[in-house]
């Protein structure tokens, strides 16, 4: 009888040793098939990323993060434009005055954009002037539903410039090559390098709403917030680390992307944080994390002084606009 018993008994045990081990392999045959995620925009990522401030080579994982955070960003913005638009005139096509109507209550950035508007027709003109080539910038252009912009006027841009004095300080740490490798990285953008190729990886990962009309312009603008949104996520890392690294602050203390104190334009703690003998400490996961906190945190804040309101335009902090 006993011996019968104990027959039983490691039976149950084999069989449950048995579905405890397929269960496990289940599990570890799941995570197997799992696919990875596989970054669409890694070197142009990570070049911006270097030109704002980041270590020369930035890290794998910071750049794949900002990259979730740069689509989430642009097809909830595509969304929200396309609705302006069907407010506005009735039809899901947007155009650059509607991203501009977004971006209305930040008039510094709005002409941020104008201004970079600009510059490009004005330098695509130029090219096909001196090569005799047909004029490229035609594909952009939508003359049927073209909308001449509201035209904003200058002021100072706090941001641009403390974004400018970062890399004159930076560029004074780097030798010749160093130099040469950095300028690279700051002229990095998503539409003079490969722009038709730049175009079609940015309209498949943003995927927009099945019937929505989205022009070449609307994917040159797109380009352009893409790249304000790394770099402004990089501003925001970077006083991030400057407030837990060289001063106590408290929880709730409210950082802007281009900083809250003049004083700090002269010793420039972004270029000196993290760049002595042992090297350039590279933006980590969670320096962006709490970045998009505080973003996230100051946007959503419901009273105070520097409380914002969230309109029906808007359904998330854009770091762009």
């Amino acid at each position: 009888m006993a011996s019968g018993g104990g027959k039983k008994q490691s039976n149950r045990n084999s069989t449950s040793n048995a579905t405890t081990g397929g269960a496990v392999n289940s599990t570890a045959q799941e995570k197997q098939e799992k696919p990875e995620y596989v970054p669409q925009f890694m070197q142009e990522i990570s070049d911006i990323m270097r030109g704002y401030g980041d270590c020369e080579q930035p890290l794998a994982e910071s750049v794949i993060l900002v990259e979730k955070i740069v689509i989430e960003q642009m097809r909830s913005m595509l969304i929200d434009v396309i609705n302006v638009a069907i407010e506005r005139k009735g039809k899901p096509q947007p155009t650059q005055k509607d991203f501009e109507f977004m971006m209305r209550k930040h008039p510094t950035k709005l002409f941020r954009l104008q201004k970079h508007l600009k510059d490009l027709d004005f330098k695509r003109r130029y090219q096909d002037m001196i090569s005799g080539r047909p004029m490229t910038y035609a594909e952009d252009f939508d003359e049927e539903n073209f909308e001449e912009p509201e035209e904003v006027a200058e002021r100072y841009d706090e941001e641009k410039v403390r974004r400018l004095f970062r890399a004159d300080r930076i560029s004074l740490t780097l030798n010749g090559q160093q130099y040469a490798e950095y300028n690279e990285a700051r002229r990095t953008s998503f539409h003079c390098r490969n722009s038709a190729t730049i175009k079609t990886k940015l309209k498949n990962l943003i995927n927009p709403p099945t019937g929505a009309v989205i022009s070449g312009h609307v994917y040159t603008i797109l380009g352009y917030l893409v790249h304000e949104t790394i770099a402004t996520l990089v501003d925001y890392a970077i006083l991030t680390r400057l407030d837990s690294s060289n001063r106590s602050v408290e929880p709730y203390h409210r950082i802007s992307a281009s900083g809250t104190s003049y004083a700090m334009m002269h010793a420039c703690p972004e270029v000196t944080q993290g760049r002595g003998e042992d090297g350039i400490k590279p933006i980590t996961v969670q320096e962006i994390q709490e970045a998009m906190r505080r973003h996230t945190m100051n946007y959503e804040r419901p009273i105070g002084l520097h409380r914002n309101i969230i309109d029906r335009y808007s359904s998330m902090p854009y770091l762009a606009i």
